[in-house]
Order: structure tokens, then C-alpha cells, then sequence
């Protein structure tokens, strides 16, 4: 098959339900540089309005946000502990540091499922000060600095007001000023919240009883997943950290390195940036999910060569479609062997209280933790059961599949799993828990 045709077939498959009328769909684009070499615009982006998408349609990106501020960090100089530039935050959170915070490694919090455990829905309006004021109320942090990676959106929120106290501005004017109006990126722009109105913003939708419904989303968007741009200059901004064009010259070396762990093994997230081996190649990207958006994009640092996919609908499997495409545009081997037997069923760590959810289905073998479902693959180099996500790595050792027992690693972090009908709770986990 040629490969215009091979790339026009994963586009077709993924997106089928993109094309009925009157749906939300995305802009796709493969790219090298700043040249757009294939785009596919499909759907709408405004379902009201009958608006359809283009490459200029702007649209939330949302943790794709996340290396334009680690930028911004490095772009101001700052280093160091939080709490230099946020003494009001309890001490646990105060001594952790901008590069754990940035890499995802330094135990805080998300302030999201903070919320969640309270009963409070994120739909919610919540503005940055009151964000920031239960933060600061924030006493321990789920695990020691560097002991594993865990994806929390805090990390980001806080380096945002560390910048803007460095700055002595808010974040949104000082990118317009340092990055976004010298680099000529018209449609980027960081929007306080959902109710900011954004001209021509595509809408994010969700589906339920054949009815297309709005994504809501209340909190505050900080810089952890709040900027909007269109894929036109999303692609722009690419090329422009790839040259280190103006205000980025040497960036990207500075965003690309990994985090570390405590005992100096490399995490798979680097300062704002998932890092992805694919067919031999290393590749830098990010995934962004916001109620009714999808993306995700990729790039070859070496050649330039990339892909983005935006989506304004919640089910899009966006970083699948990101790999695929990328995959068949450069000849590289997407294949995964897929576990055959393994065992299924909900896993709790007895020592922590952690549950792994695994499911063996018609669409493949999966892994559930934190209420965040990863695919599984066999790695080829032990036989182990992995995840592709650089942000939450779950391996499991080989077991049959009526084990009840399994040996395992999520974030880094050892775990030993019991069946749930099997574990015995840890006599320490006893009695009465306050949110």
C-alpha cells in the first residue's frame, strides 16, 4: 500500500464518526518544520454554529500547555526550591523542587482529585486565588520527592505563580510579550477559564443517547493545561523551539532532559515533555485531555518530522492515532505483541492500598490505576506486561492467568499485588480518614 493511502486509512478508521453530520471532529496534520505536508480537517468545531474545522481553528490545547511554561521557567531562571518563590506553602511542599515539579516526580498533590476525594466536582467555578489557597493548605505530599512519577497538574499550577512572582505579571501577559508576540503566534493566548470568551474556539463535546453535550470544565486552566492556539501555529511554535528561534534559543535542550528518580534511574517525562521511543527512534510529545478535547503530538528532534492531532471529542484515542500516523509516515514498526493469557480482575497493594484494575477485552489488554486505563503490551526485552505511557509506566511480572499474586512497578515504584478477594489490609490503614 503507498503511503498517502496507509495514512489516509488510519485517519479514515479512527475518525468514522467524525464525518456524520452535524459532529465534532479535529484537525490532523503530519509535518516537517514549519511545512504542513498532509492535514486533515473533519467536523465541526462548533456544533451551534455549524463551524466547521481548519488548520487556523483555535482550540484548547490543554496539557500540551505543559513545556510552554517549564519555558518560562527556564526562560526567567529560576531553580531551586518552591518555597523561594512561594513561602506560604506548608514545608513538605515548599522544600520540593522546580525540576521535581516539572518532571513529575516530586509527590505533590493534584489539586483535582484533592477535590474529588472532598465530593467537589470539577465542573465547579473555581477561580486561581482560591486554587491556590487550598494548595497552600496542602501538608504532606503522596510520596517522597524522586521516589516515583506520578502525573499531577499541581506541579504545574505552582510553577505558574512562581513565574509570575518572578515576573511580576500574570503568566498570560508576560508569554504574549516573551514568546508569543516575537514569534508572530497570533492564536496563542492562555484564557483564564471557561467562561473567557475566545474568539472562533473550537467547542469540546461528549456523547450520551446519540446527543452531542458540552465538556465542562470550571477550575481555573493555569498554565498546566490552559492555552489555546490553533494547529497552524501550535506547528509554528514547534519549529520555533526546534531552531531555538528568538526567545528559545537553546530551550528545547533544556525541556528534553528527563527526570530522574531518587536512585538516578530516568523517568519517560521529561521538564513538561512525555519522551517516546518508537521503531528505535526517540521522539518528544504530550498528551492533552480537557473535558471534550483530545490531543496529543509528536516530534523527531533530529529531523523535524512530526504529527499533531486535536480533537473537540471526548472518546478520541488521540495518542494512539498520534503513533500510528507518525509510524506509517516515517516506516517504523508500530507493532505490539498483545498479551495472549494474563491474569484479570482488581489488585490491591496491601502495603499501600493501591488497586490496579486489569481487563483482558475485544479491544486489547489494559490496566486501570487512578482512575487513568493504559494498554498493555509484551516487552520483547522480558516478557513483562507494559504500558506505553511516559507518564504513568506500569509493568507486571509474567504470571498465569489464574494468578492471584503479582509482582510489579507502577511509576517506578515496586509493588506487590494480591487479588482483591485475597488481600488483607495492612493493620496500619485503620480507622478514621479526613479530607
Amino acid at each position: 500500500m503507498r503511503v498517502d493511502d496507509h495514512l489516509d486509512a488510519i485517519v479514515a478508521a479512527a475518525t468514522r464518526d467524525w464525518r456524520a453530520p452535524g459532529a465534532a471532529g479535529g484537525a490532523i496534520a503530519l509535518f516537517t518544520g514549519d511545512r504542513i505536508t498532509r492535514a486533515w480537517c473533519l467536523g465541526l468545531a462548533d456544533i451551534e454554529s455549524a463551524r466547521g474545522w481548519t488548520l487556523d481553528t483555535p482550540t484548547r490545547l490543554a496539557s500540551l500547555s505543559k513545556h510552554v511554561t517549564a519555558a518560562a521557567v527556564f526562560a526567567q531562571g529560576l531553580a531551586g526550591r518552591l518555597g523561594t518563590w512561594l513561602p506560604e506553602l506548608q514545608p513538605a511542599l515548599a522544600d520540593a523542587t522546580l525540576d521535581r515539579a516539572l518532571t513529575m516526580t516530586s509527590g505533590i498533590p493534584d489539586l483535582g482529585e484533592t477535590l474529588g476525594l472532598a465530593g467537589i466536582s470539577t465542573t465547579l467555578s473555581l477561580d486561581a486565588e482560591r486554587l491556590h489557597a487550598l494548595a497552600c493548605r496542602i501538608a504532606h505530599l503522596n510520596f517522597p520527592p524522586g521516589a516515583e512519577i506520578s502525573y499531577s497538574n499541581t506541579n504545574f499550577r505552582l510553577a505558574q505563580r512562581a513565574v509570575e512572582r518572578a515576573a511580576a505579571m500574570p503568566l498570560a501577559r508576560w508569554l504574549d510579550a516573551a514568546f508569543f508576540k516575537p514569534l508572530g503566534l497570533g492564536s496563542f493566548a492562555l484564557p483564564d477559564d471557561q467562561a473567557e470568551c475566545v474568539p472562533g474556539l473550537a467547542q469540546g463535546y461528549w456523547h450520551a443517547g446519540g446527543l452531542a453535550r458540552r465538556g465542562a470544565y470550571g477550575l481555573h486552566y493555569s498554565g498546566s493545561g490552559g492555552m489555546v492556539a490553533s494547529a497552524r501555529d501550535f506547528v509554528r511554535w514547534l519549529d520555533a523551539l526546534l531552531r531555538g528561534a528568538g526567545p528559545l534559543a537553546g530551550m528545547l535542550a533544556r525541556l528534553a532532559v528527563p527526570g530522574c528518580l531518587a536512585d538516578g534511574r530516568a523517568v519517560g517525562y521529561a521538564q513538561g515533555l512525555m519522551l517516546h521511543r518508537l521503531g528505535g527512534q526517540d521522539l518528544i510529545g504530550h498528551a492533552g485531555s480537557l473535558p471534550g478535547h483530545k490531543n496529543h503530538f509528536l516530534l523527531d528532534p533530529r529531523t523535524g518530522a512530526g504529527v499533531l492531532v486535536f480533537s473537540n471529542r471526548e472518546e478520541t484515542a488521540a495518542q494512539t492515532l498520534a503513533l500510528d500516523l507518525f509510524a506509517a509516515a516515517q516506516g517504523l514498526d508500530r507493532r505490539r505483541a498483545a498479551p495472549t493469557a494474563m491474569p484479570t480482575g482488581l489488585f490491591v497493594d496491601p502495603a499501600t492500598g493501591d488497586t490496579l484494575d486489569l481487563a483482558q477485552g475485544p479491544g486489547g489488554a489494559s490496566a486501570a490505576f487512578l482512575g487513568t486505563a493504559e494498554a498493555l503490551h509484551v516487552a520483547p526485552e522480558d516478557g513483562w506486561l507494559a504500558s506505553e505511557s511516559p507518564h504513568l509506566p506500569i509493568r507486571i511480572g509474567p504470571a498465569a492467568p489464574e494468578a492471584t499474586r503479582l509482582t510489579a512497578s507502577i511509576g517506578g515504584a515496586a509493588a506487590r499485588l494480591w487479588l482483591r478477594a485475597d488481600a488483607v489490609a495492612d493493620p496500619a490503614h485503620a480507622g478514621r480518614f479526613a479530607c
